[in-house]
């Protein structure tokens, strides 16, 4: 069995590097990678400004329960920023470990006029939700932040993700 997957395996090289699907790959192997390095440093900086946190108010889930999930946005930073938000700040995301089906069951909507908040350092914004699981199983569930910052004269839009919190559902 292991001799017939090697040679498919050997096969499956050859035929690839005969059509060269290898040869157009290596092409585009970056040899300077200041420029990048230096992007993701900058969006690191950005990045840290803010910091996004999920919790659940109950520790024991039952099926059609209400379930209060609060959301936090906190500047970390030593700064104030001026952000907007829309009239909601989090998608919530939810996922079934066992479909790995993932559901958005708190989007944001176009509808969502902008407000411009002022953020003082180590101020936060916070939503707070109700949601009831339908059913029993274990779930991830997560959220993402998306505000509007002034960087550099603009606003630019930035997504915060929080953690992930596993929920056994009973």
């Amino acid at each position: 069995m292991k001799q017939v997957l090697i040679k498919s395996l050997i096969i499956t090289c050859c035929f690839f590097a005969s059509t060269g699907c290898l040869e157009n790959k290596l092409e585009n192997v970056v040899t300077n990678n200041t420029d990048i390095l230096s992007n993701e440093v900058e969006s690191q900086k950005v990045q840290s400004m803010f910091k996004a946190g999920l919790s659940l108010t109950q520790k024991r889930i039952r099926t059609n329960q209400e379930v209060k999930l609060e959301m936090t946005l906190v500047n970390t930073s030593d700064n104030h920023h001026k952000i907007g938000t829309g009239d909601k700040i989090f998608r919530v995301y939810l996922m079934d470990e066992s479909t790995q089906k993932v559901e958005n069951i708190l989007p944001l909507t176009s509808e969502d006029t902008i407000r411009f908040h002022t953020l003082s350092s180590k101020d936060l914004l916070k939503e707070v939700v109700t949601y009831k699981f339908a059913n029993q199983g274990t779930y991830r569930i997560w959220a993402v932040a998306e505000i509007h910052e002034l960087v550099e004269k603009n606003y630019k839009v930035t997504e915060y993700k929080t953690d992930m919190l596993q929920v056994t559902v009973e």
